[in-house]
């Protein structure tokens, strides 16, 4: 989510939960490596290794792309 100053505007952004894509290596909420994945659902990130992992799969998606926001 990202809020504007001005003018005062909201953008949110959403990925569907089954959206099939690669997950990369990351360390799951107690520290530990998972190993990365080739097309998964998203939900997978976040059941196999939990916020920390739905976080970088989603900045390794964005890698290469124009921020949010941009026009």
């Amino acid at each position: 989510m990202h809020v504007s100053q001005e003018p005062r505007r909201i953008t949110v952004v959403s990925f569907p939960r089954d959206l099939m894509i690669p997950i990369p290596e990351c360390l799951d909420d107690e520290g530990n490596v998972r190993s990365a994945m080739s097309k998964q659902p998203l939900n997978t990130a976040y059941t196999d290794g939990g916020l920390n992992c739905v976080v970088k799969t989603i900045s390794e998606l964005r890698r290469g792309q124009r921020p949010l926001g941009d026009e």
